[in-house]
This record gives C-alpha cells, structure tokens and sequence, in this order.
C-alpha cells in the first residue's frame, strides 16, 4: 500500500494501481469540485440553468485537451484523463459531459483532423463558443468536417450567447 491508507470505498485496491502523478491529478480534481462544483451546483439544477461561472475555473485546471499530446493540451495519460473524468462525474452529472464534450469531441476532433493552424486554436460548448464543428456528408456520401466561426453571418446556433 505504500504507506498510504486504505479508502473504504476502494473495494479493489485500484488506488495501489496509480501513480503518484495520477493520484495528485485525482485529488486536485476532487478538491475543485468539492470547492467549487458541489456547493453551488444544485441551485443550477433547480434553476434549469448552465452554471458558466465554472468555465473559467474548469480552464484554470490546466485539464482540457486530456491526452492530446502538444498545442496547449495536458498530454494526460489515458487513466489519468479517466479519472477527470471520473471525479467531475462525482461532483456533478452535468459539468463531466460538458469538459467531455469539449475536450474529447471538439478537441480530439481538430487534434486528429484538422490543419496546423486549426490545431493552435481550441474550440466547443456550440452555443456560447467561438466556434463549432460541424460533422456533414457531402453529396458525394463522404463525411466531412467543417468548422464555422461566430464571424459567419447568420448563424443561429451562435445567438444564444
């Protein structure tokens, strides 16, 4: 066990399977939603609304981008991404699909297809966000992505800001 103390909901020892490194990324994920999600989190629920005062809190985390290797992103291990993930589903079942979305779909997305400069930009959360991928096929039956900037005129999914 390493010194360390048995936690009582750890049934499996997975805690003995961690690194130091991905025990503290655990704990410090732990410590911000018990700050800062958990106390505020519930008045939102009950409002129907988007807690945004988070967002910036969330980004200071330094998290986004999960295993993305390069262009701002962490370059997280696989486990320790899963333990974000894991620890901001434990604070609250809204803000872990938000990072999700961000971080997985937006940002593996560009980190795997799109463009030099596309990569050094980082992007989601459709409509409040500055810009937004969208997945389409063509007339041809091929899958193609597109990224559509708040400057496109006429874009509804964008006014909702």
């Amino acid at each position: 066990m390493r010194g360390r103390e048995l936690s009582p909901s750890d049934f499996y020892r997975i805690d003995d399977l961690l690194t130091d490194e991905e025990r503290e990324l655990r704990d410090r994920v732990r410590t911000f939603c018990d700050k800062e999600v958990t106390p505020i989190i519930n008045d939102y629920w009950e409002r129907a609304e988007f807690p945004f005062e988070l967002v910036p809190k969330l980004a200071a985390l330094n998290l986004a981008g999960g295993s993305i290797q390069g262009y701002g992103a962490p370059g997280l291990s696989t486990v320790a991404a899963g333990l974000v993930g894991m620890e901001l589903a434990r604070g609250d079942g809204s803000v872990c699909p938000f990072f999700g979305v961000h971080s997985g779909l937006a940002m593996s997305s560009i980190a795997l297809l799109g463009s030099e400069e596309q990569k050094r930009r980082w992007i989601g959360n459709a409509s409040f966000a500055d810009l937004v991928i969208i997945w389409a096929r063509d007339d041809a039956d091929a899958i193609q992505s597109l990224i559509v900037g708040r400057e496109i005129t006429g874009e509804s999914a964008f006014s909702n800001r």
